[in-house]
């Protein structure tokens, strides 16, 4: 399984901010695969604003006994009291 220190390494060459670990809170309205609606349909019902940068993905190749990983652009919601919260649910795959 990778690293915490193998998304660090990954997200330099992104040059991507800090990294933090959120813990999603889908909405129920919310869709997978459209973060960027889903946060902008958020700050318009509950303030806040929109915050974009990087999710990382471990994926695994099976028949190959292999790993690697992935970054998607991504955006979170900023709550009006500073939190940040991934409103988007996971795609099943």
């Amino acid at each position: 399984m990778a690293s915490m220190k193998d998304i660090e390494r990954f997200a330099r060459h992104l040059d991507a901010g800090p990294i933090d670990l959120l813990s999603p809170r889908p909405e129920l309205d919310a869709s997978p695969t459209f973060c960027f609606a889903n946060v902008a349909q958020k700050v318009s019902r509950d303030g806040g604003r929109a915050v974009t940068g990087w999710m990382f993905q471990v994926r695994r190749v099976e028949a190959l006994n292999a790993e690697y990983l992935i970054a998607i652009h991504h955006a979170i919601w900023n709550a009006p009291d500073g939190t940040t919260v991934d409103v988007t649910p996971f795609h099943a795959d």
